[in-house]
């Protein structure tokens, strides 16, 4: 009866509204990162894994930097020890040498993102970066959705003991 009567009335009446202070935090105004207006200025970067370890090298994670413009998507195969100082080559090495430097990064709270190296780069070079809220992933959306096309594409080029994920991620890229 209770939760019904603030259902209804108290949420109805009048003059509750007019003289009663809200009780409840008002909500903020939403923040939605704006549209990019040039291809390249706006990456999201996030980690996916753990997978079944391929190869010589025993890849076990994949690092995907997608352009938000284009949805272009870089897939990069990398160890579960990647360091901070290894997840910035990467970068350099398979994002800026072919794209340049955007002026955004979106990513999530992982720990290679969340410290001091990180925000150095990011200082050192003018990106601007953006973390995602934690346990709120539709702010780093584009590299999700990337995640949700990219991942089952790479289950259909893997065979019964789960190997060759790694050597499929550039037909995968270029398909997607």
């Amino acid at each position: 009866m209770c939760s019904d009567l603030e259902c209804s009335y108290l949420l109805s009446c009048n003059a509750c509204q007019r003289n009663k202070s809200p009780t409840t935090k008002p909500v903020g105004p939403l923040h939605p990162h704006s549209v990019p207006d040039t291809c390249g200025n706006s990456v999201t970067i996030d980690f996916n894994g753990p997978l079944s370890p391929f190869g010589p090298e025993n890849y076990d994670f994949l690092m995907t930097m997608t352009n938000r413009a284009s949805c272009n998507i870089h897939a990069v195969p990398y160890h579960k020890t990647l360091t901070t100082k290894g997840a910035v080559h990467l970068f350099f090495q398979d994002w800026y040498c072919e794209n340049g430097l955007p002026l955004k990064i979106i990513s999530d709270h992982d720990t290679r993102f969340d410290n001091q190296l990180w925000c150095t780069f990011h200082k050192l070079t003018g990106i601007t970066l953006v973390m995602s809220s934690s346990f709120h992933t539709q702010t780093n959306g584009a590299s999700e959705q990337m995640n949700k096309t990219l991942i089952p594409a790479v289950r259909h080029h893997v065979d019964h003991l789960q190997d060759g994920w790694a050597d499929a991620l550039p037909a995968v890229r270029f398909a997607i």
